[in-house]
């Protein structure tokens, strides 16, 4: 084997994918816990160690080229691999483990619909552990699809427009849509709106490049009642969306659990005869404490 090869780390995998998953050098680091500068340096080593350019930087975006994206599928099968056998050398030694992996929206105030029936399944089954992981949708769908997480919660339209095949799906926590928008917002006084008084309103959206289900369903909500949306401004991510509201006539579409819902600067409102919430989604498991999880939540909600 030769020695380029031997002087790769499983941690430099580690920061490999996930700069290439979140998109970012910055993003890697605040999840990694590291510096910015040590993932620069390690992407900067393994391409130098093997002769290979790993992303293409354009505007201060990684554009991952086909190397990399060739290696990044290579190096999560290894990761995945390896973690599975050390799963299964516990087993061999008679502890077998017992967690759930949870994956939430990142954008969701998931602790507000979430929490209640953790500590619950915690009482039932405190030799159970569960990890949770917040994320972006598209790396939720695919965590899930990869077992990497058994469970995921996220917004309800996501699910309703893009789903997944092979999955299970139900609806929780069923919320009108909210309309948020800046405290000069002309209609900012009306306690509800309808999806008419959208009309007079410019709307910042997130980018059907980066969540398609979103400006869809936008879109559709606008027909049905005989009118397009006034779209102003793309953005590629729900968490910018309220960064974004420039004018005062600005607004942009979420739930009640969407967390700038609460920003001081915002002012956020239902919107009559809509429909939002959470999906819960998981694939065919054999875990017995998934079922328990799953049950316990909608036998709550049936309630």
């Amino acid at each position: 084997m030769k020695n380029e090869y031997m002087n790769l780390s499983f941690y430099q995998m580690w920061y490999f994918i996930y700069a290439m998953e979140l998109g970012s050098y910055s993003k890697a680091s605040q999840k990694l816990n590291v510096t910015q500068s040590a993932i620069s340096k390690t992407i900067q080593n393994i391409e130098q160690n093997l002769q290979v350019q790993l992303f293409a930087r354009e505007k201060n975006i990684l554009v991952p080229t086909e190397a990399g994206k060739s290696l990044y599928r290579s190096w999560k099968d290894v990761i995945s691999a390896m973690q599975e056998s050390v799963e299964v050398a516990r087993r061999h030694m008679g502890g077998d483990i017992k967690k759930l992996n949870i994956g939430v929206l990142d954008i969701h105030k998931s602790e507000a619909y979430l929490w209640e029936y953790m500590e619950k399944f915690r009482e039932q089954y405190p030799g159970v552990g569960l990890d949770i992981e917040s994320e972006r949708p598209e790396i939720l769908h695919r965590q899930l699809m990869e077992n990497e997480l058994d469970v995921i919660f996220t917004v309800r339209y996501d699910m309703e427009r893009s789903g997944l095949d092979g999955n299970h799906v139900a609806f929780i926590k069923d919320t009108p849509l909210t309309v948020c928008m800046r405290t000069d917002h002309p209609l900012r006084d009306k306690d509800v709106w309808t999806v008419e008084d959208l009309k007079t309103s410019n709307l910042v959206v997130i980018s059907a490049l980066h969540l398609p289900s979103y400006q869809s369903m936008l879109i559709d909500l606008c027909r049905m009642h005989g009118f397009l949306p006034n779209i102003v401004y793309n953005v590629n991510n729900a968490s910018s969306l309220v960064y974004n509201l420039h004018e005062k006539n600005d607004v942009f579409i979420c739930d009640r659990y969407h967390k700038d819902t609460d920003c001081l600067h915002i002012v956020s409102r239902p919107i009559a005869d809509t429909h939002s919430g959470v999906a819960m989604v998981w694939r065919k498991n054999d875990k017995q404490y998934l079922r328990e999880f799953l049950n316990l939540i909608r036998n709550d909600e049936q309630r």
